[in-house]
């Protein structure tokens, strides 16, 4: 009995090592073939040991099985046990890896299920075929290689190889591009500063009815101009970005693709527009979404993307294969981690003094600067700082009672932001530039905490991941302590802000300026591509449509929502208002058809360091 156990351990222990690390050295080259930095060989080092520790645990899973099976099939040979476990690795594993990257490449689901009942169903068939395919040519071979010293020869290679190719690999950290300054061809424009930040709900702050107490913040709504009702163009950061600085729907600019949508390098940007008129332009970003890799340095003179300092998250491949989803959540609940912003992002209080010393020395363009913070975006942190965290990216399986806890430090986050920035406008105020720039504060987009029981963004297009801040302080206070009623879109920001400065915005544009005399916009619209789904929304008058291309029993095909009433979104009427759903449905697929960029997307190509940061911001899964 004890050789028996034996050999019914030694054979699952080495199917499952060797068919796991065979399934993530597989992904590991889908990867680097198709989405990496070809001088970045993170992911094969890591491949290997993150599939690798996860086959000895698959190994110890089935030799339990077999122990079981074989005290009612006893005469079940050690070879056909070795063989039939490699077949149900293999299989399943390969399919696993199918429906994964099918989903995230192509952003609709896997049409056989990708559940794990989907992989043990092709694991099983897998097994049931090849398994009796590979045992009977093993017994057939009438000199056999030691098949113990041929598998730990071969798991030696293929552990070896690709964690030595991976440790003499190494990252980029911050990246940066520097220009010259130019001569500005319009009459006395001032300095203009776009500050966004990320994740940020405009329901929660004081000056649009919140309970979230801000200095800095309302100080500039009191001296600018406060737009009430301000969509962003997708619920999360990439799409949102690009809208912001194309002025077109992401449809239209087509950085949509959670994992290669690009800044479209073929449309006028803002900072385009702004650049040809004169104007030095720099951006501070600080975002996985807003790599190099996804093209957002275009078109600046400057551009800074900000790595964190204190990175003691898994490097990249380990944080973006399949396999490395669960290594925060472990090193959380086992390790009792504790946590700093600087692990995710650089804190505001790293960026505001970086933009205030690049501010210092620009003395002879004006200049236009876009300042990203992160603090609103999961994960949130405890204040003053105490290692705690709390998100959906370090606990994606809580519960809701949990979720609603996360609330409190969302609006600790938001608080802390608003401290540094009432030190940034006491500099500028010294400086003597608080007064004669131009300052823009908005959101990509927004937060939800269980308001349509789900959390965190990316995921639907309701108002609590739509709705965003937008406040407008002029020279000179020009407009101070106004209020704007006007729908607005944040791809109306870049021809605003350059009707502003008197620079005449390109006719390619989608969105209006809002303080043109103009009759005002009647609608605004969101798209949104994630995995399994494509969803579609529009504003027009007092009703909002929402249309998931993919309907399902949470997401049915047309959602109907009186924004008077139902602003919380909580009665979908679609089906008592059938009229005025087709009315709304005929505009939405109007505006679709004449909204589609003429030419493909660019793809982007990802390293693993941002794929790191990426998977830790949440984005990947």
């Amino acid at each position: 009995m004890k050789v028996q156990i034996k050999s019914i351990l030694t054979s699952s222990f080495y199917a499952g090592l060797l068919g796991s690390i065979l399934v993530g050295l597989s992904e590991a080259i889908f990867l680097y073939l198709n989405i990496g930095d070809y001088s970045d060989l993170y992911v094969f080092k890591y491949a290997a040991i993150a599939y690798g520790l996860f086959g000895i645990i698959c190994g110890l899973a089935l030799f339990l099985f077999w122990f079981i099976i074989l005290r009612f099939v006893p005469k079940f040979s050690p070879e056909r046990i070795h063989w039939h476990s490699l077949s149900f690795i293999l299989g399943g594993g390969l399919y696993g890896l199918f429906a994964y990257i099918w989903g995230t490449i192509s952003g609709f689901a896997n049409p056989i299920s990708s559940n794990r009942y989907g992989v043990i169903l092709l694991g099983t068939f897998f097994t049931i075929i090849f398994g009796n395919i590979l045992y009977l040519f093993d017994k057939a071979q009438k000199q056999r290689f030691s098949r113990l010293k041929f598998n730990s020869i071969l798991i030696i290679i293929l552990l070896a190889f690709p964690i030595f190719i991976g440790t003499v690999s190494k990252p980029s950290r911050d990246y940066a591009i520097k220009g010259e300054p130019r001569r500005l061809s319009i009459n006395g424009g001032p300095n203009v500063i776009l500050i966004i930040a990320d994740a940020l709900r405009a329901d929660y702050l004081d000056f649009y009815g919140g309970e979230i107490p801000t200095l800095a913040l309302k100080s500039l709504a009191d001296e600018g101009v406060v737009f009430e009702r301000t969509f962003a163009s997708c619920s999360w950061t990439r799409p949102s970005f690009g809208s912001i600085l194309t002025s077109l729907y992401p449809i239209q600019h087509g950085a949509r693709e959670f994992l290669t949508g690009k800044f479209p390098g073929r449309k006028v940007s803002l900072q385009k527009a702004l650049g040809d008129a004169g104007y030095f332009t720099c951006g501070f970003f600080n975002n996985a979404n807003l790599a190099p890799d996804f093209n957002f340095q275009q078109d600046f003179d400057e551009y800074y993307y900000t790595y964190p300092t204190n990175d003691r998250l898994p490097p990249g491949s380990a944080a973006y294969l399949r396999l490395g989803g669960r290594f925060r959540y472990f090193t959380k609940q086992v390790m009792r981690q504790k946590y700093h912003p600087s692990q995710f992002y650089r804190p505001v209080e790293e960026i505001v003094p970086m933009f205030i010393d690049w501010e210092n020395r620009q003395k002879e363009s004006p200049f236009f600067a876009l300042v990203h913070l992160m603090e609103p975006h999961d994960p949130y942190f405890a204040h003053p700082y105490d290692g705690r965290a709390f998100g959906h990216t370090l606990s994606p399986d809580a519960g809701k009672e949990e979720i609603l806890q996360w609330k409190e430090y969302y609006k600790q986050e938001i608080m802390h932001m608003d401290s540094v920035l009432v030190e940034l406008f006491d500099e500028l105020r010294q400086t003597g530039q608080y007064d004669s720039t131009l300052i823009i504060f908005t959101s990509d987009h927004g937060e939800e905490f269980y308001d349509h029981q789900s959390m965190n963004h990316g995921a639907t297009l309701y108002n609590e991941v739509l709705r965003v801040p937008l406040i407008m302080k002029f020279p000179g206070n020009r407009m101070r302590a106004t209020r704007s009623r006007r729908l607005a879109s944040l791809v109306d920001l870049a021809p605003t802000i350059a009707k502003s400065i008197g620079v005449q915005p390109p006719s390619g544009w989608r969105g209006k300026d809002l303080f043109s005399p103009e009759a005002p916009n009647e609608f605004c619209g969101a798209d949104l591509k994630n995995s399994g789904n494509e969803i579609f929304s529009i504003n027009l008058g007092d009703h909002k449509l929402i249309h998931n291309v993919l309907s399902s029993k949470n997401s049915p095909r047309f959602e109907l929502y009186d924004m008077i009433d139902d602003f919380a979104e909580k009665e979908n009427l679609a089906d008592s208002k059938r009229e005025m759903t087709a009315e709304l449905y005929g505009v939405l697929e109007n505006t679709i058809e004449s909204s589609h960029y003429p030419t493909p997307s660019e793809e982007a190509k990802i390293d693993d360091v941002t794929k790191e940061r990426l998977k830790a911001l949440g984005y990947i899964k």
